[in-house]
């Protein structure tokens, strides 16, 4: 019985934590010149899940719960902006998110 009890208990545990649960994967890139932007700030409105874009521009975040959340999207110079994303349990939905440069004196060109 012993035997039997702890492979169950185990494969419980692994099923609780994993149930219910999706991921956000995408990319954030300058609207007006097409190029990707390394080192945006991607995170989950309302909640302290954030992450940050590599050099590619690309960013992921895992173990999200299914259902609607809200990405935040900030760069130094653009303008934030807010996505609504729908995470699907155990599967991964993909973005692209495409920033407009912050209009500011001194950012003409």
């Amino acid at each position: 019985m012993k035997k039997l009890l702890m492979p169950l208990l185990l494969l419980l545990t692994n099923v609780a934590f994993s149930r219910n649960t999706g991921s956000v994967n995408g990319t954030v890139i300058d609207k007006q010149l097409n190029e990707v932007l390394g080192g945006a700030t991607v995170s989950v409105k309302g909640t302290k899940v954030s992450t940050s874009t590599n050099d590619q521009g690309k960013f992921i975040i895992r173990n999200l719960p299914a259902g609607k959340i809200v990405l935040e999207i900030s760069y130094v110079g653009y303008e934030k902006m807010e996505v609504p994303v729908e995470i699907s349990e155990n599967d991964s939905t993909v973005v692209t998110v495409s920033l407009n440069i912050e209009n500011r004196l001194g950012n003409a060109t």
